[in-house]
């Protein structure tokens, strides 16, 4: 975007302008808690999204309730060649599967759309309809959507790192911060929170609206299933969506993480030196990691008894 990287709050950045922002985010800087390496290797070979992040940032443009204008500005959906009458197979029988000719046709038709915009093909957008309509019908919700500031992008100092971030949500006066996260099952949602570092990502857009003056209050987690089509036409599972509250201590908690990885990576920039996931970990003596291994793992006691009869 510029060379000269300037703290700023922007509400209509785009998410191509955003990418372009040299500044630390929260998706690169999770992988500090795996190792500084892994950090680097991310900084270093950059950011391309692929088609499942175009479909979310679909999603969250339907989902945030663009306009209808804006959203047809941003996104284009490709028509379904593979259900043309023309799309044969090699042997000339009639395919509904994405053939050659499918992928000539996809090919010619995104050249002639313009920069900026992105693609959509039928079956992704029919699966942000039905999402958004799952989304609609929860009150708790839309209670958040609707008033909210959407898609801001700021850029401030923490502990002297330049970060960006770009937030889904926010209510000012409330001081409520959510975010949209899909999902192939809300059952396991927990465990997807905790894989994926959520609530360490969230804790850093808290911390960016904390260096703006602003107030958090409370954090949202807007959990929407994600289902894919089969080839019956149907769907895996029934649209929901659920609003989880993350308790104030659970991402208070993940300040502690964020200091340390920030202050690691300064220091890695400093040296120059970047260990791998040994130079994360207590390591004995002859410099090993021991393996560890969770108690549920483990078979009981009891299951023992009697082993060496066997």
């Amino acid at each position: 975007m510029t060379e000269d990287i300037r703290l700023y709050d922007y509400e209509d950045t785009s998410f191509a302008d955003y990418l372009a922002i040299d500044a630390m985010n929260a998706s690169t800087l999770v992988h500090g808690l795996e190792s500084m390496r892994q950090l680097k290797y991310v900084q270093d070979t950059g950011y391309i999204p692929q088609t499942d992040t175009r479909f979310g940032t679909a999603l969250h443009g339907m989902v945030e309730m663009l306009p209808v204008e804006k959203f047809e500005s941003l996104f284009e959906v490709i028509p379904d060649f593979k259900r043309h009458p023309d799309n044969v197979t090699s042997t000339g029988s009639p395919s509904s599967r994405k053939t050659r000719w499918v992928e000539e046709q996809e090919a010619e038709y995104r050249e002639g759309i313009g920069d900026g915009i992105e693609v959509l093909n039928r079956t992704e957008y029919d699966r942000c309809v039905r999402m958004i309509r799952s989304v609609q019908d929860e009150p708790t919700a839309m209670r958040l959507i609707d008033g909210a500031t959407k898609e801001r992008t700021i850029v401030e100092k923490i502990d002297e790192v330049m970060c960006k971030g770009r937030l889904d949500g926010y209510l000012e006066e409330e001081g409520i911060l959510w975010d949209v996260k899909t999902t192939s099952s809300l059952m396991r949602f927990e465990r997807q929170v905790a894989n994926m570092e959520y609530l360490f990502k969230m804790a850093l857009y808290v911390l960016l609206l904390k260096e703006r003056k602003e107030v958090v209050r409370e954090v949202k987690l807007i959990g929407v299933i994600d289902s894919k089509r089969r080839e019956d036409g149907k769907y895996n599972h029934c649209p929901d969506c659920v609003v989880y509250d993350i308790p104030n201590i659970v991402w208070e908690n993940q300040y502690d993480r964020i200091k340390k990885v920030m202050q690691l990576y300064k220091q890695c920039k400093e040296r120059g030196v970047w260990p791998g996931i040994s130079g994360n970990r207590p390591v004995n003596v002859r410099g090993e990691v021991d393996l560890d291994i969770p108690l549920w793992s483990m078979p009981e006691d009891d299951s023992l008894v009697g082993a060496e009869e066997v």
